[in-house]
Protein backbone atom coordinates (compact mmCIF):
# COMPACT_ATOMS: atom_id res chain seq x y z
CA UNK A 1 0.00 0.00 0.00
CA UNK A 2 1.41 3.50 -0.91
CA UNK A 3 1.58 5.49 2.39
CA UNK A 4 2.31 9.10 0.57
CA UNK A 5 0.34 11.86 1.60
CA UNK A 6 -2.64 12.53 -0.07
CA UNK A 7 -1.99 16.41 -0.43
CA UNK A 8 0.42 18.49 0.68
CA UNK A 9 0.88 22.15 2.07
CA UNK A 10 1.60 24.62 -0.80
CA UNK A 11 4.42 27.88 0.07
CA UNK A 12 0.84 30.08 0.21
CA UNK A 13 -0.32 27.54 3.03
CA UNK A 14 3.26 27.25 4.98
CA UNK A 15 3.26 31.21 5.18
CA UNK A 16 -0.35 31.02 6.57
CA UNK A 17 0.44 28.45 8.68
CA UNK A 18 3.71 29.06 10.01
CA UNK A 19 4.88 32.16 9.18
CA UNK A 20 8.40 34.29 9.36
CA UNK A 21 6.27 37.29 10.47
CA UNK A 22 2.91 38.87 11.01
CA UNK A 23 3.76 40.18 7.18
CA UNK A 24 4.49 37.23 5.64
CA UNK A 25 1.12 35.32 6.91
CA UNK A 26 -0.83 38.67 5.53
CA UNK A 27 0.95 38.51 2.06
CA UNK A 28 0.04 34.72 2.33
CA UNK A 29 -3.69 35.50 3.06
CA UNK A 30 -3.78 38.08 0.28
CA UNK A 31 -2.16 36.00 -1.92
CA UNK A 32 -4.71 33.34 -1.00
CA UNK A 33 -7.80 35.61 -1.28
CA UNK A 34 -6.47 36.62 -4.90
CA UNK A 35 -6.04 32.82 -6.21
CA UNK A 36 -9.83 32.78 -6.13
CA UNK A 37 -10.28 34.02 -9.45
CA UNK A 38 -13.94 35.99 -8.61
CA UNK A 39 -12.39 37.60 -5.31
CA UNK A 40 -9.53 38.62 -7.89
CA UNK A 41 -11.95 39.93 -10.51
CA UNK A 42 -14.19 41.73 -8.27
CA UNK A 43 -11.44 43.40 -6.24
CA UNK A 44 -9.79 44.45 -9.65
CA UNK A 45 -13.10 45.51 -10.02
CA UNK A 46 -13.90 48.19 -7.22
CA UNK A 47 -10.04 48.76 -6.28
CA UNK A 48 -9.96 52.04 -4.63
CA UNK A 49 -13.71 52.51 -4.83
CA UNK A 50 -16.27 51.91 -2.08
CA UNK A 51 -18.03 48.57 -2.38
CA UNK A 52 -21.55 49.45 -2.82
CA UNK A 53 -24.49 48.59 -0.52
CA UNK A 54 -25.71 44.55 -0.78
CA UNK A 55 -28.37 45.38 -3.01
CA UNK A 56 -26.43 47.03 -5.54
CA UNK A 57 -23.41 44.99 -5.14
CA UNK A 58 -25.38 41.97 -5.40
CA UNK A 59 -26.80 43.52 -9.20
CA UNK A 60 -23.06 44.11 -9.92
CA UNK A 61 -21.99 40.74 -9.29
CA UNK A 62 -25.52 39.17 -11.03
CA UNK A 63 -24.28 41.38 -14.00
CA UNK A 64 -20.79 42.12 -14.67
CA UNK A 65 -19.86 38.81 -13.00
CA UNK A 66 -21.96 36.58 -13.80
CA UNK A 67 -22.62 35.49 -10.32
CA UNK A 68 -26.26 33.42 -9.87
CA UNK A 69 -28.50 35.60 -8.32
CA UNK A 70 -29.67 32.48 -5.97
CA UNK A 71 -26.06 32.73 -4.85
CA UNK A 72 -25.62 36.42 -4.18
CA UNK A 73 -25.89 36.63 -0.69
CA UNK A 74 -23.21 33.57 -0.15
CA UNK A 75 -21.03 35.44 -1.83
CA UNK A 76 -21.24 38.82 -0.21
CA UNK A 77 -20.88 37.11 3.11
CA UNK A 78 -18.00 35.05 2.27
CA UNK A 79 -16.31 38.20 0.44
CA UNK A 80 -16.74 41.08 2.71
CA UNK A 81 -16.16 38.42 6.21
CA UNK A 82 -12.71 37.43 4.05
CA UNK A 83 -11.94 41.13 3.33
CA UNK A 84 -12.76 42.03 6.95
CA UNK A 85 -10.61 39.08 8.12
CA UNK A 86 -7.76 40.46 5.96
CA UNK A 87 -8.18 43.99 7.38
CA UNK A 88 -7.30 45.05 3.14
CA UNK A 89 -10.15 47.68 2.81
CA UNK A 90 -10.67 50.67 5.13
CA UNK A 91 -14.16 52.33 5.66
CA UNK A 92 -15.08 55.15 3.42
CA UNK A 93 -17.16 58.59 5.47
CA UNK A 94 -20.07 56.24 5.18
CA UNK A 95 -18.41 53.17 6.32
CA UNK A 96 -19.15 50.93 4.23
CA UNK A 97 -15.88 48.47 3.46
CA UNK A 98 -13.27 49.88 0.10
CA UNK A 99 -10.86 47.82 -1.10
CA UNK A 100 -7.40 49.11 -0.98
CA UNK A 101 -5.92 46.89 -3.63
CA UNK A 102 -3.11 49.60 -4.00
CA UNK A 103 -2.28 48.59 0.07
CA UNK A 104 -2.17 45.21 -0.82
CA UNK A 105 0.01 45.38 -3.77
CA UNK A 106 2.88 47.61 -1.89
CA UNK A 107 2.87 44.88 0.85
CA UNK A 108 3.47 41.88 -1.57
CA UNK A 109 6.23 43.79 -3.17
CA UNK A 110 7.74 44.26 0.37
CA UNK A 111 7.17 40.55 0.71
CA UNK A 112 8.99 39.82 -1.92
CA UNK A 113 12.30 41.25 -1.48
CA UNK A 114 15.37 39.22 -0.02
CA UNK A 115 15.18 38.98 3.44
CA UNK A 116 17.89 40.41 5.45
CA UNK A 117 19.45 38.01 8.02
CA UNK A 118 21.47 38.97 10.78
CA UNK A 119 24.57 36.40 11.25
CA UNK A 120 25.37 36.15 15.04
Amino acid sequence: MDQRPLFSLTAVGADIVAPSSPLQRQAALLKAFLNVELFKKVSDFYAGKPIPEDEYFGNTLVRDFDVPRERVPQFIAVFQGNLEYLKAFSPDSTGRPMFQMQECKLLLQTLARPLRVRMF
